[in-house]
């Protein structure tokens, strides 16, 4: 029903401040995210290992495109009118975990890996539009 949650989001600073939107040095990515009762149940579950672990939280997601360095309004404007058209783009996806692995970096406990056809097209997709000029994509592992 209707296109898949897209989350533009900015990650934050390893270490001070990260830098505003636009500014140099700052860099974004785009999340697709469960809704309704799968986003509960796997926020819930996410919450309950994070406190067990005395790790921090996140939002459950699947990163569609990550790492895009942002400089200027005007970039930002357009990235945020080519999120809006891929959002309106991109059909439902079922994203079935295969497995659950440890991770360290980035203060995360669990990495999902996914067999999704569709995920690496919508990865594909995301990257025309989001990374312009950035050459013809070569396509994404998501496993």
């Amino acid at each position: 029903s209707g296109s898949p949650p897209l989350c533009l989001v900015r990650p934050a600073a390893k270490a001070g401040a990260a830098p505003m939107l636009g500014e140099p040095g700052s860099v974004v990515s785009w999340w697709l995210m469960p809704s309704g009762e799968d986003l509960q149940q796997l926020q819930e579950l996410i919450d309950r290992i994070a406190a067990r672990l005395e790790s921090p939280s996140f939002a459950p997601h699947v990163t569609l495109l990550g790492g895009v360095p942002v400089e200027g309004d005007e970039q930002v404007k357009e990235l945020l009118l080519a999120s809006h058209r891929l959002a309106g783009e991109l059909p439902p996806l079922e994203l079935v975990c295969r497995d659950v692995l440890g991770f360290e970096p980035w203060n995360q406990f669990c990495l999902a890996t996914i067999d999704c056809r569709e995920l690496a097209e919508a990865n594909v997709r995301a990257q025309r539009r989001l990374r312009p000029g950035a050459g013809e994509p070569s396509g994404a592992a998501f496993a």
